[in-house]
């Protein structure tokens, strides 16, 4: 007696799943903008790619595993919970102007948009982030020149 199973389904099914996880993550990790996935309730940075790396002059092991609360990274820690608010709203918050700190303390500016996901069954916030800081400046340099 044999019992014979069509697996072909299935394995087509994986086969797409495993080149989907393999486009995200390219698209993920060779971004030009900022891109982390944290936490939503407590902020933990479960990953961030190179340019967020770049961006803010951390290490990946001082982000991977630690609060946003820990870096001191929001120079105003009241406009997450105002995003956290807009984003339990609407699902998702765009372009919204923020400040943030690097790792040498510095102020800089940048554009925030996020989005609410899951990862393994927990909330968590894909974010993109665009420094705007330099793009500020000669745009008030411009118009002083005026």
């Amino acid at each position: 007696m044999c019992v014979l199973r069509d697996i072909t389904e299935r394995k087509r099914a994986e086969e797409e799943l495993r080149k989907s996880e393999e486009r995200f993550s390219k698209a993920f990790r060779q971004s030009p903008l900022a891109i982390t996935i944290s936490t939503e309730a407590e902020g933990r940075y479960l990953d961030a790619n190179e340019s967020f790396l770049k961006m803010t002059g951390y290490t990946r092991e001082d982000v991977v595993g630690h609060a946003a609360s820990e870096l001191k990274f929001w120079a105003l820690p009241s406009l997450r919970t105002e995003l956290l608010r807009q984003s339990r709203e609407g699902g998702m918050v765009t372009d919204f102007r923020m400040q943030y700190r690097t790792s040498l303390a510095e102020i800089r500016e940048a554009e925030l948009s996020w989005e609410q996901i899951e990862v393994e069954g927990h909330p968590c916030l894909l974010a993109f982030m665009r420094d705007v800081t330099e793009a500020e400046r000669l745009e008030a340099q411009f118009r002083q020149a005026q």
